[in-house]
């Protein structure tokens, strides 16, 4: 990736060859990936937090919240409860 200082474009030169100005350049990356890598180089390490989550969907209680709660227990663990627009609720597990 070439950045030119005088404009707010960006002139990407690709592996195949040949190079191409753009004024927005949107990258869907993850973690792993080679994309991360061309942009932070070796600037950003792995690091695990040994962290598990499970979404799932739940019946929406008649006394149940409009707003999101969340809730925190001792250990690192979490509870989050979100309506949706469908009649029933999100739930977190962390």
């Amino acid at each position: 990736m070439i950045e030119n200082p005088h404009t707010v474009s960006l002139y990407l030169r690709f592996e195949q060859g040949g190079e191409q100005v753009f004024a927005l350049v949107i990258d869907a990356e993850g973690v792993g990936t080679h994309a991360r890598k061309l942009v932070f180089g070796n600037e950003v390490t792995r690091r695990s937090f040994y962290l598990c989550t499970a979404y799932f969907t739940i019946p929406r209680a008649p006394g149940d919240a409009r707003q999101m709660r969340w809730f925190n227990a001792p250990g690192g663990l979490s509870v989050c409860l979100r309506p949706d627009n469908l009649g029933t609720t999100r739930a977190l597990l962390s």
